[in-house]
C-alpha cells in the first residue's frame, strides 16, 4: 500500500448467523464444564490444550455453518487543492517591521511564498503528500493546474512570477471544486493577499465551499497594516472660468497608514507635457494627522487666455510609496471672454459706487448698466452706461446676469421690485449683491421678500445698529472665504492671507443681525489696533434657488485702492461678479446648458444626462423632444432622445449605459441654438487595478475561513499548517472484493487436523 492508505474491513452473513452463534455458547460452555471435571486431576496444561483444541474445532465449525465473507477495499488518498494567487498585488515589496518597530528588508509577497514553499527541500509540501494527493493551482484571471508531483514543484515555482491582471479568487475557488473529472477536494488552501478586483470575490468561494462541505484555509501574504500611500480623487472645478480671474480647483486627498511626512500637492497645465518646462502653477504642502484620513485641497490658478484648459493635480511621491498610479488627477474648464451683463444700482454717487463705475466701465467684459436715483434727467443722455429707471417687469431684470443694489430708496422702487429681485435670483439664477449703507440698506426693508433675501435674521422691522466710521478694521477672510475663488487675491493661494492683512483699512460697517444657518460668513472685521478677530461678519453669502446672494455689511472696498490702484480693487470685483453670475453655469450661449450627475464612471455604469433651457424660446415645442450626440476622441458616436422632466418643464433628462472605458463628449444635438450648442466632457475609466489596493487584506480572509470551518494563518505560519489541517478522511474508490473461503479444502483439512489431533493427544496420554 501507498502511505496514507488504508483498508475497509467488513463481514457479511449468508443469512442470520445468531442462532449458530447461540448454539456455539451452549456447546462451549458444556466442553469446557466436561473437560475441566473429567481431565483437571491429569495436570492444567494437558487439560487446557485439549480444550482449546476442541473449541477452536467448535469455532471453525460455526464459520462454516454461518458462512461470513469478508469484505477488503483499498481508499483512494483524499485530495487537497492548493490554490497560489500568481496576480501582479502578489509582486508588491511589502516593508515588514520588527517589534521595536525597526524596518526590514523588502521582500515580495511572492518571495514570501516561495521561500516558505521550498525551504528544508520542500519539507512541508512532502508533509502534504504524506496525507493527501495535492493538486496544485496557480490562480488571478483564472485557475491553471501547475505540476502537482512534489518532487518538480519548487522549481517550477522558483521560475514562476506573478503576472496576472485581475484576481479572481471566487472563480478560482469554484473551478477547484467543480472542476469536471475529478473528486470534489476534502480541503482546499488558498495563499493570497485577499484582494478580488474582478468579479467573483472571496463571498463567492465561501458560499461554493459551504454547498461543497469544504473547509477553506487561507494563508496570508504581504502586510496586514496598511503601509502609506497617497491617492488623489476626482478634481472638481467650474466647468466654465472667465480668463484672467482666479480658479479653484478641489481635490480630495486620501492616505492610509503611517506617513512620516508631508504631502506636496503641485498643479500643472497638460497642455505642456515637457517635465522641465512644465511650470508649476501651484503648489501646498499638507500633512495628515492620523485622526484626520481625508482633506479637500484647493488649488489655484488665474487662465490667461480663452479655450479649453486641462489641468493636473499630481501628488509628489513620498520615499517608500509603492503604489504612484493613484498620485494624479486632471479637470477640464472652459475658459470664455464672453461679456458679463451687470446693473449697478444706487440712490447717490458715494465713493463706492463712482470707483465700482469706473473699474468695471474699464472690463472689455463687462457689459455695464447703471441706475442713479439722485441723477439729473439729463444724466442718461451724457452716461453711455446709465438707464433712466429701475427694472419694472420681471422680463426686465432677465436682461442681467448680476445686479447690483447699492443704498436705494426703496420709496423710488416699484411695489414688487422685492419680488422680482427674488425670482431673479432663486429662478432665473442671476446673482445678487447688496451693499449696505448709512442711509437706507438695510434698514429701511423691513420684513416681507427682503428677510427672503437677505442672508441674516433680524427682527420685523429690521433694526440695526451703525458702528463707529472713524474705528479701523481689516477685512480678513474666513475659513470658507480662504476657500472662495472670489476672495483670491494673490498670484498663488500661499500669498493669499498675506496680501489682505497688506490691503488699506476700512473705516464704515453695519452691524447686522445673525447669519442664516445656511449663510457662509466669507470675510469678517478684525480690528487693527488689537488684531483679534470679532464675531461681525462683513460678506456673507448664501444660496437662493438656482442664484447666489452676497451682502456686504460696508461701502468702503474703494479704500483697497490707496496705494494699489485698482488691482485688488477691480479683481476681488470682478471675481465676484463672474462666481455669481449665470453665465458660468448656464453656458456662454445662456439659451441651455447641459449636465451630468457626475463627470467620471465605471465600465457598464449609468451615465444620466439633463439639458435645461433658460430661454423659453428655446425649449422644444410639444412631441419634439431634444436629442444629445456621445462621442469619443476616436470613432464611438451615439444618439440619445431624452424626455420631459417631471420636476421641471425646461428640463430633459436620459440614460445611458454600458459605455467603454474613454473620455466623452455629450453635445446638444437639437434643438439648434443661436450660438454655440452646449456640450459636457466626462470619463469612463476602467475598474480599480490591481495595485489600487495593495494592502493585505487580513479581515475578509479571517471571515472567509471562519464561515467554511477552516481557520487563517499568516504565510510567516506555513509551517504550522500540516497540524491544522483536518485529518483525512478515506473515500471509496472501487467495489469492495469478496473472500469467501468456506467452501475450499484447506478449511475442512483443518476441522479435521484439529480433531485428530486431538484424538491423538488422548491416546498418547492414554485417556482413551
Amino acid at each position: 500500500m501507498m502511505p496514507g492508505q488504508d483498508w475497509f474491513h467488513g463481514l457479511e452473513f449468508s443469512g442470520n448467523p445468531w442462532p449458530a452463534i447461540t448454539v456455539f455458547v451452549v456447546m462451549a460452555g458444556l466442553v469446557v464444564f466436561v473437560y475441566l471435571r473429567r481431565y483437571h486431576s491429569h495436570g492444567t496444561a494437558k487439560c487446557g490444550s485439549l480444550l482449546v483444541l476442541r473449541l477452536l474445532a467448535l469455532a471453525l465449525l460455526l464459520l462454516m455453518v454461518t458462512q461470513p465473507r469478508l469484505l477488503l477495499k483499498p481508499d483512494k488518498m483524499p485530495t487537497l487543492a492548493l490554490i497560489i494567487d500568481d496576480s501582479l498585488s502578489m509582486g508588491i515589496r511589502d516593508v515588514p517591521r520588527s517589534s521595536n518597530g525597526e524596518v526590514g528588508e523588502h521582500v515580495s509577497r511572492w518571495e514570501q511564498v516561495v521561500g516558505q514553499l521550498t525551504r528544508n527541500n520542500a519539507r512541508t509540501l512532502h508533509a502534504l503528500a504524506d496525507r493527501f494527493e495535492p493538486r496544485i493551482y496557480f490562480a488571478s484571471e483564472q485557475a491553471n493546474s501547475a505540476p502537482s508531483a512534489i518532487p518538480e514543484f519548487p522549481q517550477v515555482l522558483a521560475a514562476h512570477q506573478p503576472h496576472g491582471g485581475e484576481s479572481r479568487l471566487g472563480a478560482a475557488v469554484d473551478y477547484v471544486i467543480q472542476q469536471p473529472n475529478e473528486a470534489t477536494p476534502q480541503t482546499v488552501v488558498l495563499v493570497s493577499d485577499g484582494n478580488s478586483t474582478h468579479g467573483d470575490t472571496l463571498d463567492t468561494a465561501v458560499q461554493v465551499c459551504q454547498s461543497a462541505g469544504v473547509p477553506l484555509y487561507l494563508v496570508g501574504t504581504g502586510n496586514p497594516e496598511s503601509f502609506a500611500d497617497v491617492f488623489l480623487a476626482n478634481a472638481t472645478a467650474p466647468r466654465r472660468a472667465y480668463a484672467g480671474d482666479m480658479l479653484a480647483i478641489e481635490i480630495p486627498v486620501y492616505f492610509q497608514g503611517k506617513l512620516e511626512t508631508n504631502v506636496t500637492l503641485r498643479l500643472r497645465d497638460v497642455a505642456n507635457p515637457d517635465e522641465i518646462l512644465d511650470e508649476i502653477l501651484d503648489e501646498r504642502r499638507i500633512e495628515f494627522p492620523e485622526q484626520e484620513p481625508a482633506k479637500t485641497v484647493s488649488l489655484f490658478v488665474r487662465p490667461g487666455s480663452s479655450g479649453t484648459k486641462q489641468y493636473r493635480v499630481e501628488a509628489v511621491p513620498f520615499p517608500g510609496e509603492i503604489h504612484t498610479a493613484n498620485n494624479q488627477t486632471t479637470v477640464e474648464v472652459e475658459v470664455i471672454n464672453t461679456p458679463l451683463r451687470v446693473l449697478l444700482a444706487q440712490n447717490y454717487p458715494n465713493f463706492e459706487y463712482r470707483y465700482l463705475k469706473a473699474a468695471l466701465e474699464r472690463d472689455p467684459t463687462i457689459e455695464l448698466s447703471t441706475y442713479l436715483q439722485q441723477a439729473d434727467p439729463g444724466y442718461v443722455e451724457i452716461d453711455r452706461s446709465a438707464i433712466s429707471r429701475f427694472p419694472l417687469r420681471y422680463e426686465d431684470f432677465l436682461e442681467y446676469d448680476v445686479i447690483i443694489f447699492g443704498d436705494i430708496d426703496p420709496r423710488l422702487l416699484a411695489r414688487d421690485a422685492g419680488s422680482h429681485l427674488e425670482r431673479f435670483a432663486s429662478e432665473f439664477g442671476g446673482g445678487l449683491v447688496f451693499i449696505a449703507g448709512p442711509r437706507h440698506l438695510p434698514k429701511a426693508y423691513t420684513g416681507g421678500v427682503w428677510q427672503v433675501l437677505f442672508p441674516f435674521q433680524a427682527n420685523t422691522p429690521i433694526t440695526l445698529t451703525e458702528a463707529t466710521s472713524n474705528t479701523p478694521f481689516q477685512v480678513m477672510p474666513t475659513e470658507a472665504g480662504m476657500s472662495d475663488l472670489t476672495l483670491q487675491l494673490g498670484t498663488r493661494s500661499e500669498d493669499n492671507l498675506e496680501t489682505w492683512a497688506n490691503l488699506p483699512p476700512l473705516f464704515w460697517r453695519q452691524d447686522i443681525g445673525i447669519p442664516k444657518p445656511a449663510t457662509q460668513v466669507l470675510a469678517i472685521a478684525q480690528s487693527t489696533s488689537s488684531m483679534r478677530a470679532t464675531s461681525l461678519p462683513i460678506f456673507l453669502q448664501q444660496r437662493l434657488g438656482a442664484g447666489n446672494v452676497r451682502f456686504h455689511a460696508t461701502d468702503s472696498t474703494w479704500r483697497w485702492r490707496i496705494r494699489n490702484g485698482d488691482v485688488f480693487f477691480a479683481r476681488y470685483w470682478t471675481q465676484t461678479l463672474r462666481a455669481l453670475s449665470k453665465t458660468l453655469r448656464a453656458g456662454v450661449e445662456r439659451q441651455a446648458g447641459i449636465s451630468l450627475d457626475r463627470r467620471r464612471y465605471a465600465p457598464g455604469e449609468e451615465v444620466r444626462v439633463a439639458v435645461r433651457f433658460f430661454d423659453h424660446r428655446t425649449i422644444p415645442e410639444s412631441g419634439k423632444l431634444p436629442r444629445v450626440a456621445v462621442t469619443d476622441n476616436d470613432t464611438y458616436s451615439q444618439t440619445i432622445e431624452l424626455r420631459n422632466s417631471p420636476e421641471w418643464p425646461a428640463r430633459f433628462e436620459a440614460e445611458m449605459s454600458a459605455l467603454p472605458a474613454g473620455s466623452y463628449r455629450a453635445t446638444l444635438l437639437e434643438p439648434t441654438l443661436q450660438h454655440v450648442q452646449p456640450s459636457v466632457t466626462f470619463q469612463v475609466e476602467a475598474l480599480p487595478g490591481e495595485l489600487d489596493h495593495p494592502h493585505l487584506n487580513e479581515r475578509e480572509l479571517k471571515i472567509a475561513a471562519e464561515a467554511t470551518g477552516g481557520k487563517y494563518l499568516h504565510v510567516n505560519r506555513w509551517s504550522d499548517l500540516i497540524d491544522e489541517l483536518p485529518l483525512p478522511r478515506a473515500t471509496a474508490e472501487s467495489p469492495p472484493s469478496v473472500v469467501d473461503p468456506w467452501h475450499r479444502w484447506p478449511v475442512l483439512a483443518l476441522f479435521l487436523a484439529l480433531l485428530t489431533t486431538e484424538w491423538y493427544l488422548l491416546y498418547r496420554w492414554g485417556w482413551l
